[in-house]
């Protein structure tokens, strides 16, 4: 449906109201309709468009139909639409293929009955300042921001129910600063010395260099010589919980200590745009030839050009192609055939998973200045133990549980039925037995999504820091964007500017086949 109407991703819409983020607003024009989706899932592609990828290259059959242009661009994300609009902008003749039935990707919002618009994708402008690389966007639409986000606001519960101590917990959060996050500091100074150390030295001569473990390793040391109390142990294990697992969406056993703090990290300058994210995806659209309910099932090239061909016969040609796959898609290969194969680097960060259970009252039940809703955790899994609190900074009566990486999967199997019953267990364990049950909910199911196989990148352990840059590097004609590629990964604006730095290849690349002046950046220049 239209922006107005229910969303056409298909989450389920349970009643009456609904959860934050983007005023109507217009888009390309609709796509025919899809068949109804399961309850709550995330949309999968029409039967017709169901990806085949059993061969190498464009079919036969619609060799006499491609399409030409000058770039093809795969995925109108935040990445792909940012690359377009620059090429576009540039005199280009510029195709957008997208296998969804809107833009937007990964930033996607859904609107209330109480007005406004929740992201159910992303939905914080991370490191909100005056140079942000999204404000001139922002500014243009006018769109309004929240305040930033409070990390430290906090209502914490124990599991009987019952307010948590606020002064046993302001101890766990120093001794986090104090021990465990200066211990990591100095693990990764110790592997940045022998890097340097090992470079300067003759081939061969080196040490060699630190071993990288999960965060999870020093967590539990730290825990072990902190000599915790029980409830403490449980502030702890939300700690990790909220400033690792959640915000990096993957479980502290798969995240690299080494490359902590290379990508965002807690306390932070975070905003909620109100109005949504994907208010902006829809504006960069405008203008685009953007090719809804295009699934690419193949991408060929060679030194003449790229060709893509698409579910259905559609094919398309052109001398260069800026792709923007999430990296989840890249990591199933079977998804998108390429030929000849990429790299195995493309696929070698880490993809996670950050599911949400948005529910909305009429008004609030819970203490409302309160950033967050969390519950002391018994264990590292996570579930029904976070929930951001859109009434603190945009007033509207919404709760959003918060499930990353091994919890998040294991939701995505059950229905909505059995979810929210779930959830309202555990809020009814906060509240007391009279928490009546939302009259709107939304779930999402990103690693189930065909078109994202998760949220987005994380550094895994053994990930070198200049990963990004071998998943954003060039082979051949084909250039990549997206967060995973980006020196700010996971982020939108990460996504944005690598769609920037792509379009500023490609048109140095053509103005070096003109035999232009142009520069293009240099690979392993990461935006």
């Amino acid at each position: 449906m239209g922006r107005t109407g229910l969303p056409e991703c298909g989450l389920v819409l349970v009643a009456l109201l609904a959860c934050c983020a983007c005023c109507a607003r217009g888009q390309p024009p609709a796509p025919p309709p899809e068949a109804a989706p399961l309850p709550g899932a995330l949309p999968l592609p029409p039967a017709a468009l169901t990806p085949n990828s059993t061969s190498g290259g464009p079919p036969a059959a619609a060799a006499a139909e491609q399409q030409a242009a000058d770039v093809i661009v795969v995925g109108a994300g935040i990445a792909g639409l940012a690359a377009a609009k620059e090429l576009a902008a540039s005199g280009l003749r510029v195709v957008v293929l997208e296998a969804r039935n809107r833009t937007g990707g990964r930033l996607h919002s859904v609107p209330t009955a109480a007005g406004g618009r929740v992201d159910l994708g992303a939905m914080w402008a991370h490191g909100w300042n005056e140079s942000h690389p999204l404000r001139p966007l922002i500014s243009a639409l006018g769109l309004n921001v929240s305040r930033k986000q409070n990390y430290n606001s906090g209502a914490i519960f124990q599991p009987g129910g019952g307010r948590s101590s606020f002064l046993s917990y302001a101890q766990v959060q120093r001794g986090w600063t104090n021990v465990l996050e200066a211990n990591i500091t100095r693990m990764r100074a110790a592997a940045s010395a022998a890097a340097a150390a090992a470079s300067a030295a003759p081939a061969g001569a080196g040490a060699a260099p630190p071993r990288d473990v999960p965060v999870l390793e020093p967590y539990l040391a730290w825990l072990e010589g902190a000599w915790l109390s029980p409830n403490a142990t449980r502030q702890a294990n939300l700690l990790l919980h909220t400033r690792m697992q959640v915000l990096l969406n993957a479980n502290a056993s798969e995240l690299s200590a080494l490359r902590y703090g290379d990508a965002k990290t807690l306390p932070a300058e975070d905003v909620l745009i109100e109005g949504g994210m994907d208010a902006l995806t829809d504006d960069l659209a405008r203008g685009l030839d953007v090719r809804l309910g295009t699934v690419v099932t193949n991408i060929s090239h060679d030194a003449s050009g790229v060709r893509a061909a698409a579910a259905g016969g559609a094919a398309f040609a052109a001398p260069f192609a800026v792709v923007t796959l999430p990296l989840g898609v890249l990591k199933e290969p079977s998804t998108v055939v390429f030929d000849p194969p990429l790299p195995a680097a493309k696929r070698s960060a880490g993809m996670g998973v950050l599911d949400k259970v948005v529910m909305v009252w009429p008004e609030p039940w819970w203490p409302k200045n309160a950033d967050f809703i969390s519950r002391e955790m018994p264990d590292l899994s996570g579930e029904w133990c976070v929930f951001l609190n859109y009434y603190a900074t945009l007033r509207l009566p919404v709760l959003v549980a918060l499930h990353a990486a091994d919890t998040a999967r294991g939701l995505e199997a059950r229905g909505d039925a059995e979810v929210l019953e779930g959830a309202m267990e555990a809020l009814r364990g906060i509240g007391g037995p009279g928490v009546p049950p939302p009259s709107q909910s939304f779930v999402t199911r990103w690693a189930a999504d065909p078109f994202a196989r998760g949220s987005y990148s994380f550094y895994a352990v053994g990930n070198p820091r200049d990963i990004v840059d071998a998943l954003g590097d060039p082979v051949g004609r084909l250039h990549f964007a997206g967060e995973a590629t980006s020196r700010h990964p996971a982020t939108a604006h990460g996504a944005y500017e690598s769609g920037l730095r792509e379009a500023r290849r490609v048109l140095a690349a053509r103005a070096s086949e003109a035999g232009g002046a142009a520069a293009a950046p240099p690979a392993g220049t990461a935006g």
